[in-house]
């Protein structure tokens, strides 16, 4: 009898409490936005500038995201213990999720500046903060918890 008491599933109910269902919400946001992030940066730099990219070759874009993968694991593998102890897994969360608003703010305004002076020192500089963020966002996936008060 107790075998199959517990060999019963949980009601939905029990399972998709307060702090379930703000978790599985913020990782699917999560989830969401760097999909859409990861899959519109290389489309951004290879459209040509006319349409609103950069107009990089591909040997110009693989370069820089294989630049940008290896920061993000030496960044990831030298700083994050450090930052999850100094600022928490939930401190962490909300500064990687703004720089999804860094990123919805400066590809625009990078194509803005190549439109006007073409791919200059100007655009690389601009390139480079959205880029630098990179190992920030990804610090997100850190296991977090926001506890009720």
């Amino acid at each position: 009898m107790l075998i199959e008491e517990h060999s019963k599933p949980l009601p939905l109910r029990k399972i998709l409490t307060y702090p379930v269902v703000l978790s599985v919400s913020n990782y699917v946001t999560l989830a969401f936005l760097e999909i859409m992030f990861t899959s519109l940066v290389p489309l951004f730099m290879a459209m040509p500038i006319e349409l609103g990219g950069l107009g990089f070759t591909p040997m110009v874009i693989g370069s820089l995201l294989g630049i940008v993968g290896a920061y993000t694991g030496v960044f990831q593998v030298l700083f994050f213990a450090r930052l999850v102890r100094r600022f928490g897994p939930r401190g962490l969360f909300i500064v990687g999720m703004l720089t999804f608003c860094v990123y919805s703010v400066i590809y625009p305004l990078i194509n803005i500046v190549a439109r006007r002076t073409g791919v200059t020192w100007a655009v690389w500089s601009l390139l480079f903060i959205p880029l630098f963020l990179y190992p920030i966002k990804d610090m997100c996936y850190s296991e977090y918890r926001f506890k009720r008060d």
